[in-house]
């Protein structure tokens, strides 16, 4: 979990600087699509599920971000 995180967060502070790189959007994406399904599995910590709950969305919004600029 602790690189879920910081993977996520790394992504997504690149992309509220600008476009992602190929890389960092894949793993983006890659992790997005991990933790989503991690997310069920945790829902019994309140803390952990709110904490992934708002990363998880922070993510999503920044893949939206990147897609529109890619647009």
């Amino acid at each position: 979990m602790v690189t879920m995180d910081s993977s996520i967060a790394g992504c997504v502070s690149s992309a509220m600087k600008g476009k992602l790189d190929d890389g960092r959007r894949e793993i983006l994406h890659s992790r997005i699509a991990r933790l989503g399904e991690i997310l069920p599995s945790i829902r019994d910590d309140e803390n952990a599920s709110n904490y992934f709950t708002h990363l998880y969305q922070a993510g999503k919004l920044a893949a939206e971000f990147d897609d529109a600029r890619r647009a």
